[in-house]
């Protein structure tokens, strides 16, 4: 879904290149959140926006018992059991979707 976004938006906006930060998953979700954002002022909103929804607010995690999502730079990967690294927990029950994420008035998208 992750991946499938960042595609659509680089097809309307501008290819997401943004630098992994080791041990953090500040940048998974800086990527999310930008995926996410739909600039109230519709003269200033990206075609297509919100690529992911908002309601989708995945919590982070480093434990190698879980699926998680990393971010590489370009793309996310899949960190599977038995990996190493943090990044987005993959919740199979769907208990990641819930209240739409409120963005504050001065967010800045990822990305140039």
């Amino acid at each position: 879904m992750l991946n499938q976004a960042l595609h659509g938006f680089a097809q309307q906006n501008y290819e997401m290149l943004f630098t992994p930060m080791d041990g953090s998953t500040a940048d998974e979700m800086v990527i999310l959140r930008t995926l996410q954002y739909r600039d109230s002022d519709d003269d200033r909103a990206k075609v297509g926006s919100p690529y992911v929804d908002p309601r989708y607010n995945p919590v982070s995690s480093s434990n190698t018992a879980h699926y998680r999502l990393r971010w590489t730079g370009r793309m996310y990967e899949l960190l599977t059991p038995g990996q190493a690294g943090a990044g987005l927990l993959m919740n199979f029950e769907g208990t990641d979707f819930t209240t739409a994420f409120v963005f504050p008035p001065n967010f800045q998208m990822a990305g140039r």
